[in-house]
């Protein structure tokens, strides 16, 4: 059972392209790893540092909202799901997890998503289309049936590997890189797994490989004690010349034009009737949200059920969207306000200052996705946390523990994803 319930939780975010019965895929995997868990007498404990921000969310904001009159669904508010399915799962799930077998399926699913995007892409170069292998099921997409998602995903430019889109698949073997990169610094030895990811990654040209890339880059140099000043300048020149590389004598290679145009979209706060928005939607938009709520609820936040409305009180001339998506940033801004923000900080550093080196590379990896994907209270916010709590050294030290020892700790285990 223990082995069930652990490649459940890793397996957990390979199903985001499925939904059943309308509910998401992996939240219902999630769902059946908790039951099973509960079979088993589990110890509950939880992080340290994340009760106070989870009761914060849970009776403030929506409080706030209700007495001052803000619409909105307070249903929703006061129940809000994903939060409570996801604090649920951090107290049931992370202190019973063997990691060992974590840390097993983990690579083992990393390793199948990888080969299967080198199968898409060779084949898309060489005979136009890629080969598939998405199950046939209810798809993610309400609008989108398995032969036509299957169909687009066969002749896009970038490959999806098992995944909903490149990005998911950039997000799932982040966590994994983070150690692979860890593990080249401390036997100062760059491996063929250390190129092989960094090119799948430079390959894919999401935007949340080349944040988590930058992010782990930039970690790397700043974080004290991880490497010696020496090798820090080396790296910092190499940098350098790269750069220097790239834009004297490869300024007019397609690829160098595709990313330097996505560049522009992603810094540019204007928005074209009819150009590409996807930049300014992930990045910008929920701060001139945030920018046009009202003193108190800016402090103490809106609640998940006045989400909605007061994405609605903004309008962009040229937008040509209107809904309630924002970054993982911006949705702590807006519904926990700064008081929600600051705790979900505190929470953050205190699993930061517990965690090994490699952890703190996933920590830090996925706080730098929050400014450009919707990470909170998801399954690959899920996943980041799990995969910094079976990298550490010490996840014991991670827990509150009122009632003596909780949690069964294999250490020989937590190594064995970096073999």
């Amino acid at each position: 059972m223990k082995s069930i319930i652990a490649f459940l939780c890793v397996f957990m975010y390979y199903a985001s392209p499925y939904r059943l019965l309308g509910h998401a895929m992996p939240e219902v995997i999630g769902m059946i790893a908790i039951l099973l868990q509960l079979t088993q007498a589990p110890k509950l404990c939880i992080l340290k540092g994340y009760g106070s921000f989870m009761l914060y969310m849970l009776f403030i904001p929506p409080l706030v909202s209700l007495v001052t009159g803000l619409p909105g669904n307070y249903l929703t508010s006061f129940f809000p799901v994903t939060l409570i399915f996801y604090s649920i799962a951090f107290c049931v799930l992370l202190p019973n997890l063997d990691m060992g077998y974590v840390l097993k399926y983990y690579k083992i699913l990393v390793y199948a998503a990888v080969a299967l995007f080198f199968v898409q892409e060779v084949g898309f170069h060489l005979f136009g289309t890629r080969p598939t292998l998405y199950l046939p099921l209810e798809m993610y997409y309400d609008d989108s049936t398995l032969s036509e998602f299957t169909e687009i995903r066969a002749s896009m430019n970038r490959s999806s590997s098992f995944f909903l889109e490149p990005a998911h698949f950039a997000q799932y073997i982040l966590p994994y890189y983070c150690v692979v990169v860890y593990n080249t610094l401390r036997d100062r030895k760059i491996t063929l797994e250390f190129l092989i990811f960094s090119v799948v990654l430079l390959i894919l040209q999401s935007g949340c490989g080349f944040v988590g890339l930058l992010a782990i880059f930039v970690s790397v140099l700043f974080i004290k004690g991880l490497v010696p000043v020496k090798l820090k300048i080396v790296m910092i020149s190499a940098l350098a010349m790269g750069a220097f590389i790239i834009a004297y004598f490869f300024i007019s290679n397609p690829v160098v034009v595709e990313l330097l145009s996505r560049l522009d979209e992603v810094t540019s706060l204007e928005v074209e009737a009819y150009g590409a928005q996807s930049g300014f939607l992930r990045i910008w938009r929920g701060y001139f949200i945030y920018g046009i709520l009202e003193p108190i609820y800016k402090v103490f936040g809106v609640g998940i059920g006045s989400l909605e409305y007061v994405a609605k009180l903004l309008y962009i001339p040229g937008s040509r969207y209107e809904g309630s998506f924002m970054n993982g940033i911006q949705t702590l801004l807006v519904t926990g306000g700064i008081i929600g923000t600051f705790l979900f900080a505190r929470f953050f550093f205190k699993m930061y200052k517990r965690t090994s080196y490699e952890s703190r590379l996933i920590l830090i990896c996925m706080i730098s996705i929050f400014f450009i994907e919707h990470m909170l209270f998801t399954p690959k916010m899920f996943l980041f946390v799990m995969m910094a709590i079976a990298a550490t050294k010490n996840s014991l030290n991670l827990f509150n523990n009122p009632v003596g020892t909780l949690i069964r700790q294999n250490r020989k285990s937590n190594n064995e994803i970096k073999s």
